[in-house]
C-alpha cells in the first residue's frame, strides 16, 4: 500500500506544479543572471524524477542547468549528490542552497574538489 500511495502523491504534486504552481519572484531573472556569469550550471534536487521533470518543463528550467543530479538510491542525499557534481561538470563546483545554508551544506561546498 505505500509504495501506491507515494506514486499517488507524486502524480497529484507534478499535476498541481503544472496547474497552480508558480516561482518565486525573480527566480528566472536571477537564472540568467547566473548563467550569463558562469560555464555551467546544476542542480541537486531531493524530489522524485517525474516530480523535479514537471518543474523544469512547466517553467522551462531545464535550459539553466548542464547536469540535473536525482537520488539514485533511498541513501542518496544532497551532500553526494553535490560531491558527484565535478565527474558530471568540467566546470569548478560550488555550492549553493534553497534553503538556510546549515553547516553541512557550506562544508560540502568548500571540500568539494573542484576541476582546473
Amino acid at each position: 500500500m505505500g509504495e501506491g500511495v507515494a506514486r499517488d502523491v507524486d502524480r497529484f504534486e507534478s499535476e498541481l506544479v503544472r496547474e497552480a504552481g508558480k516561482l518565486y519572484p525573480g527566480a528566472l531573472e536571477a537564472l540568467r543572471e547566473l548563467r550569463a556569469w558562469v560555464a555551467q550550471m546544476a542542480i541537486c534536487a531531493n524530489g522524485q524524477r517525474p516530480y523535479v521533470q514537471a518543474v523544469l518543463d512547466g517553467y522551462s528550467l531545464a535550459r539553466f542547468f548542464d547536469a540535473v543530479r536525482l537520488p539514485e538510491s533511498d541513501c542518496d542525499r544532497k551532500p553526494s549528490m553535490v560531491r558527484d557534481l565535478p565527474a558530471r561538470l568540467a566546470a569548478r563546483v560550488k555550492a549553493f542552497s534553497d534553503r538556510y545554508l546549515r553547516g553541512k551544506d557550506v562544508e560540502i561546498s568548500t571540500k568539494t574538489p573542484n576541476r582546473p
